[in-house]
Formats: C-alpha cells, structure tokens, sequence
C-alpha cells in the first residue's frame, strides 16, 4: 500500500472563498459531522437523494429527514473543487463542489459563488426513479443564527440557482472572524 493512500485532510473543503466564507467537512465520512465554518461554528446543510421513494443522507448529519446515511466510496480533493463519489441502492452519485477561484479571472475569482453538480448513473443496470434535495440553512449569510434571511430562486437554461441574503443586513457593523 502506498504512503500516498494512507494520507487524510483534517477537512474536506466544500466552499471557499476567504477565511470568513469558507465551509468544511470536519469527518471521515461526509455524514460524520455538520459542515463547519473554519472557526467550527456549524452551518446545518443537508443532501439527499431518494432512490425510488426510499430517501438516504448523504452529506450532513440527517436533522432535517430521518433517513438512513450513506458513505462516499471516494473522495477526489483538488485546489478548485471536491468530488464525493457514493453508490448506494444500486445507483452512482456523484456531487462536485467548485469554487471558481481562478486567479487568471478576477471578475470571476470575486463572485462568491459555489456550484455544486451533481451526476447519476445506475451502478445495476436497472431503471431508477431518482431526486435530490439540499437542504440549507440561511445561517451563512446572517450575523447570528436567529436573525432573518430571505430566500429566492431562479432558473437559468441549464441549472436552477436558490440564494439567500440577510433581510436586514448590518455592513461593516462588527468585524473579526465568524462574523
């Protein structure tokens, strides 16, 4: 076996941007623990997939659905994205977080945006009814936990696009980190 193999992040990138927008997962396994700032205050974010009516975790700790949880079979960590890879009642997930930080494009590098794609293929050969669902909380855009968040959606030709925003933002009021 190689050294390379054995080698483990302390925590997978998920989003990042800069140090005061930046999320992580802090386990082994991609429902061992809620996605985190880097400070380690949570940020509680759900995914699911349902595979013929039956719903499965598979990023997050399941608060949001009781369903069982499911393991990635790899992890591909690269400076720009993480792709998680999972197979599970007989289907092939495969979920790409992308930071566009690419220091060649400023207009882009500044957008603090993620996406996040996903990809299915049957793993049995069988035809499966499948959905998925992300399950946020606003808590990444407001100050304190409780305060209001908007939320919207938006489609474009190729994806559909959900924000939120602060629905009474305070700028420049506090600074330091986890702010």
């Amino acid at each position: 076996m190689s050294t390379a193999s054995l080698l483990r992040a302390p925590a997978v990138p998920l989003v990042v941007h800069d140090p005061f927008f930046s999320y992580w997962l802090p386990s082994n396994s991609p429902t061992g623990a809620f996605i985190c700032h880097w400070t380690g205050s949570t940020n509680r974010w759900d995914g699911i997939i349902r595979v013929d009516g039956k719903p499965y975790i598979f990023i997050g700790r399941g608060v949001s659905v009781p369903a069982p949880k499911i393991d990635s079979v790899k992890n591909e960590i690269y400076p720009t994205r993480t792709i998680l890879h999972y197979e599970t009642a007989g289907v092939r997930l495969k979920v790409t977080y992308l930071t566009p930080a690419l220091p060649h494009d400023l207009e882009v590098m500044s957008r603090p945006a993620t996406y996040v794609t996903t990809e299915i293929e049957s793993a049995d050969g069988k035809n499966h009814n499948v959905e998925i669902a992300f399950l946020y909380l606003g808590s990444a855009c407001v100050d304190r936990v409780y305060d209001p968040v908007n939320w919207g959606r938006t489609s474009h030709p190729d994806c559909d696009l959900c924000f939120f925003t602060a629905a009474h933002p305070h700028m420049l009021e506090t600074c330091g980190d986890d702010q």
